[in-house]
């Protein structure tokens, strides 16, 4: 893996539940967004953005499977850095075949 494109990841590993921009990314990187764009779409066949989407929506999965009563399907969502919920959710349905809601460890996914 490249450099600037492993720098990135271990960025957006790290700070996955913050508002980050392409800008922001690609400073971490030490590259320029479109040398980052590159890079993310030769090593993982997807943009940036994508990529830490579904680091965010992989995050939210596990802790909606592992949830308790007093956690929200909305404080998770924020908590895993989504800011729309409606986005959230048609995202989260769209990957995992099943609606927030009702992911737990015996409903779906």
């Amino acid at each position: 893996m490249p450099r600037d494109v492993k720098r990135a990841v271990e960025f957006i590993q790290a700070d996955y539940a913050e508002k980050l921009t392409m800008a922001e990314l690609a400073q971490a990187a030490g590259v320029s967004i479109r040398i980052l764009q590159k890079g993310f779409q030769r090593e993982y066949a997807q943009s940036p953005m994508t990529y830490l989407k579904n680091i965010r929506l992989d995050m939210s999965h596990y802790l909606l499977a592992q949830r308790r009563d007093d956690n929200t399907v909305t404080d998770l969502a924020y908590s895993s850095g989504f800011s729309h919920l409606g986005r959230f959710s048609a995202d989260y349905k769209a990957r995992f075949n099943c609606s927030p809601r009702k992911t737990d460890a015996w409903l779906c996914c």
